[in-house]
């Protein structure tokens, strides 16, 4: 083949070269914005699951509270009833009903305690879920400037090429 047809092979080389790199880049650049967006997307529908669990577990803990209280007037009504049927009183039913009083208190502090270190928990895994989604659209948007075409690189090894060919037929001389 002579030069002259060498070097157009060599130009089209190069220009399909770069347009494979276009496209290449095109669709690691779709690629990295459904990445991105599937983070967000992921990201907001974690931190909804986060928050239902939330909810429920402030319920569930409510309920619980409810539930005791109602289970400790119930047991100090009996006392009192019980003491009344009796004809008792005094110091040892104050204290029968104290004691209750106590260990519904008791039972109300642990129960706000936990509800506490729960929130607690649950800002701290809403935290990792938020850097998670910030390191994925980070590491998209990496992809996305990674990917560019090498304009110049390309054209570089088509030039060389050329050069190559022009040397070797003497273009030069």
């Amino acid at each position: 083949m002579c030069a002259p047809a060498l070097a157009a092979v060599a130009v089209l080389s190069t220009a399909a070269q770069l347009y494979s790199q276009q496209q290449q880049s095109q669709a690691a650049k779709k690629s990295a914005q459904a990445s991105a967006e599937n983070a967000r997307q992921s990201y907001v529908n974690q931190m909804t699951q986060l928050q239902i669990r939330q909810l429920q577990d402030s319920e569930a803990t409510r309920q619980q509270r409810d539930t005791n209280n109602k289970e400790a007037l119930k047991a100090q009504g009996i006392a009192t009833a019980a003491a009344a049927e009796r004809g008792a009183s005094g110091y040892s039913v104050d204290t029968l009903l104290a004691d209750y009083e106590k260990q519904r208190l008791a039972y109300d502090s642990n129960a706000v305690t936990n509800q506490e270190w729960s929130r607690l928990n649950y800002n701290e895994q809403a935290k990792s879920l938020q850097a998670a989604a910030e390191n994925r659209v980070v590491a998209a948007r990496q992809q996305i400037t990674s990917s560019q075409p090498n304009y110049l690189g390309t054209a570089l090894n088509g030039a060389k090429d050329i050069y190559s060919i022009g040397d070797k037929a003497k273009w030069w001389e």
